[in-house]
């Protein structure tokens, strides 16, 4: 085990920060959100310290996401084929190089699973032009301000650069059932995000549709800030956008167990199904970790297993539920974390993955008779 401490106990402008250099190399939106959320919130448990994201200027919506990120304190982006250089970690004292940099945080230490371990979450902030923005298409779009809204997301095979992915792609036609649950049977208001390219939706009085605004993460992010909670119909990046604002998440159709980092949040694994067309218990599954990312698909399905997905009516549980667990949130916006948290001046690695959500048929029952 690993101990990193600060040289210094007190902060001062002689004392010499540690410096903490992020390798962001991820290209789909929400590994580079998460890695955005994890490396900020490992800084905070450190008085003196500064944050170095490096990361390559190959997605529009990169740029934006550090904007919101507010323990950045230098960015080395990346563009073509260059890359950071081994020189810029020599201290020789010849060197040219005036950096020191005393931890790198690899991709593989930046997963999501590790998050809801930090001693706290940073909160991202939202530019107020984006803030702006959305309120003007909320008002646009006739929707209540007394009314609450949960944020709408899943996944298409339609997004530029992603291909069609099976086990997280769905059809529009229960997304468009959930958003009218919500607006007719739970008394809320449904705004959707995501990419130009999703499918178009009925005109429904309550549904707002951010996904037709072209680059717009910042606008979506003020969505989110916002939102009562997050409903996530299947995998997908814009869900990560939730953690960043303290939002309750709702996940359906998920392939692994985590993602959440709120003790309101709830997931709705997809259904492990054995090579005899049975359904693997979902206390099995957790309790034996198969719903992690690596034993199922890369394992189990070489013997023959299978995802199935879920019913409309478990979907509709899981929003009701949320609905009901979050009534105080009333979409105000979620607390901010004070900058100064309380820290030891030191973290320990590795640092072990938690579930602090309620996991579907597990610790959160469906409702007899369903919805």
């Amino acid at each position: 085990m690993a101990l990193a401490e600060s040289e210094n106990s007190e902060t001062s402008p002689e004392s010499r920060p540690i410096v903490i250099v992020a390798l962001m190399l991820a290209t789909t939106l929400g590994d580079f959100i998460e890695y955005n959320l994890f490396a900020a919130s490992f800084k905070r448990q450190f008085r003196n310290a500064r944050l170095i994201a490096y990361y390559r200027r190959d997605r529009p919506f990169k740029d934006a996401i550090l904007e919101m990120n507010p323990e950045i304190d230098e960015a080395w982006p990346q563009e073509g084929k260059d890359t950071v250089k081994s020189e810029t970690f020599n201290v020789a004292p010849d060197s040219a190089s005036d950096k020191r940099v005393d931890i790198l945080l690899t991709p593989s230490m930046m997963i999501r699973a590790r998050l809801p371990s930090l001693p706290s979450l940073v909160r991202f902030q939202v530019p107020g032009a984006a803030e702006e923005s959305f309120r003007t298409l909320y008002a646009d779009a006739g929707l209540d301000p007394s009314r609450w809204y949960c944020v709408l997301h899943y996944r298409e095979p339609s997004y530029e650069g992603r291909g069609a992915n099976p086990d997280r792609d769905i059809d529009p036609g229960d997304p468009i059932a959930m958003t009218r649950f919500v607006i007719e049977e739970l008394g809320g208001q449904v705004v959707r995000v995501g990419h130009p390219e999703m499918a178009e939706f009925p005109d429904l009085p309550g549904f707002l549709d951010l996904s037709r605004v072209p680059n717009a993460i910042q606008i979506q992010a003020a969505a989110v800030r916002s939102s009562r909670f997050f409903l996530e119909l299947s995998p997908s990046g814009p869900m990560a956008l939730a953690p960043c604002f303290g939002v309750p998440v709702a996940r359906c159709n998920a392939l692994i167990l985590a993602g959440p980092t709120t003790p309101d949040s709830i997931v709705l694994n997809q259904h492990l199904i054995d090579p005899d067309g049975n359904r693997v218990p979902i206390e099995i599954c957790v309790e034996r970790n198969l719903l992690n990312g690596s034993v199922m698909p890369s394992i189990l399905r070489d013997r023959g297993f299978g995802f199935q997905r879920n019913t409309l009516s478990e979907m509709k549980a899981v929003a009701a539920e949320m609905a009901r667990s979050t009534a105080d949130h009333q979409g105000l916006p979620a607390m901010e974390i004070p900058r100064e948290i309380p820290t030891g001046d030191r973290t320990r690695w590795p640092i072990q993955g938690v579930r602090p959500h309620r996991v579907f048929g597990y610790d959160f029952a469906p409702p007899e008779g369903g919805i």
